[in-house]
């Protein structure tokens, strides 16, 4: 009995220390790990779109063992502030999420890409990283830096002479991951908490609608084409039923009229897109040697590669084993309110 008591408080003493971790960084301020940069460096307007692609670099120690960092590029112009989509990482520490764990020893780089609608008055917009470092839960510390400000210039030949307000268009994206080989959903139901709250934000508008919902699920390409095309069947069901029930669709007529899917059973174009942003030295001749086999041969050579480079194996397939699903959403322009909205335009 006395055993048992201790083990319990000892558990309770390293939760306590491990959510201690980090505070020298909360005091400090998170605007300095924000060290990153757009590319390309003059966004330019094209057909009507705006991409661009946001990489940093984290320092080591700079997110704790049982920590969560959320960051979220804002665009403004005028008087509008536009979050668009959040995204994530997590110290080692930290359990049942989908994040990448910032390793504590050495660097840790991330990217993401953006595409929006080019709006009126973006030419003199500026893009700002909004930062929330989380500790058990509780968001300790959150600051905004600016990590763009030569604006976004129109193309010449798609300036419009009559210039008038559109309804409001974005969306919010939601992923889960799975298990390797199984339908087994691992993420922790505190991300959904998130998605709903940010989805429910947008619906409390008057005259806000919900125009599609498209649920797209991925496999890894190792393994048969026919486990896989029956594994991704079976996690769309798992997805479906999950995202229903955490994010409450079943209140939106859209969930049954405009949801669309798609099942990747072996995402291979994925995994180029990784190897692509890779830093695996040999990754350009990698990635044509794999487009160029069939398929049984391809995996006969991703066996290989993966001994080669364990990080595929740790890292690029399991994030491609993964359900996402993206609400579409517009509004009519004059019941916006600036900073409340969530989404990508």
């Amino acid at each position: 009995m006395k055993t048992s008591i201790n083990i319990a408080w000892m558990a309770i003493i390293l939760l306590v220390a491990g959510c201690a971790a980090g505070k020298s960084l909360e005091k400090e301020g998170i605007a300095a790990i924000a060290t990153g940069k757009i590319e390309p460096g003059q966004l330019v307007e094209k057909d009507g779109k705006v991409a661009f692609k946001y990489a940093m670099t984290l320092p080591p120690k700079s997110v704790g063992r049982v920590q969560t960092l959320k960051m979220t590029p804002i665009v403004v112009y005028g008087d509008q502030r536009i979050p668009l989509s959040s995204f994530y990482v997590q110290g080692q520490g930290v359990k049942h999420t989908p994040f990448p764990v910032v390793a504590y020893r050495k660097p840790f780089e991330i990217s993401r890409r953006y595409k929006m609608d080019w709006k009126p008055g973006f030419e003199n917009a500026r893009i700002y990283l909004q930062t929330e470092l989380s500790r058990c839960g509780k968001i300790k510390g959150a600051s905004e830096v600016l990590i763009y400000s030569a604006g976004i210039q129109k193309s010449p030949s798609t300036v419009s002479p009559t210039v008038r307000k559109a309804d409001l268009t974005g969306e919010i994206r939601g992923i889960v991951m799975f298990q390797v080989s199984d339908n087994q959903i691992i993420s922790g139901r505190d991300y959904m908490k998130y998605l709903r709250t940010d989805l429910e934000k947008v619906m409390a508008y008057p005259g806000a609608e919900i125009t599609s919902i498209e649920l797209l699920v991925s496999c890894s390409p190792e393994g048969t084409t026919v486990f896989n095309t029956r594994l991704g069947e079976n996690r769309y069901r798992v997805a479906h039923h999950y995202f229903g029930e955490q994010l409450a669709l079943n209140r939106y007529a859209t969930w049954t009229k405009a949801l669309t899917q798609q099942i990747v059973a072996e995402n291979w174009q994925g995994l180029y897109d990784l190897l692509e942003d890779s830093k695996i030295p040999d990754r350009e001749q990698l990635i044509i040697r794999l487009k160029a086999l069939l398929d049984h041969q391809r995996e006969q050579l991703l066996v290989r590669d993966m001994n080669r480079y364990p990080i595929i194996k740790q890292q690029y397939l399991p994030s491609l084993r993964n359900a996402q699903i993206i609400i579409k959403y517009k509004m009519p322009w004059h019941e916006i309110k600036p900073m409340q909205l969530p989404g990508v335009w």
